[in-house]
């Protein structure tokens, strides 16, 4: 039940590239997890992130941020809003409704 990473935004940030110095050439990606099994499907409200830079194709690690890259990624997190949903699968569906008809099954026949 590994999560996977379902792309919430792109941003193209205007700063320099720490490793090559180019302009306009790094993207901002945020991601969210989300939980699938055969149970159900989960979109969870923790948010991941990666800078990639374009031209030199390199992806850039928090510890090589600048200042300015640190300000325009604290102000591009705040505008996120994470939904978070829950959907049963068919599976999880016909396990619950079994569960349900058993118990009242139990009951009929116990009074």
């Amino acid at each position: 039940m590994k999560p996977n990473k379902l792309k919430i935004e792109d941003f193209t940030l205007a700063n320099n590239c720490p490793e090559c110095y180019a302009q306009e050439a790094m993207v901002l990606t945020f991601y969210q997890e989300q939980i699938k099994n055969g149970f159900f499907e989960k979109l969870t409200k923790k948010i991941n992130h990666s800078i990639f830079c374009q031209k030199c194709k390199q992806q850039i690690y928090p510890v090589k941020w600048t200042e300015d890259i640190e300000r325009v990624y604290d102000f591009y997190y705040k505008t996120l809003s994470p939904k978070s949903a829950f959907k049963l699968t068919k599976l999880g569906i016909i396990l619950i409704a079994t569960l349900l008809l058993s118990v009242i099954a139990a009951l009929l026949l116990w009074y």
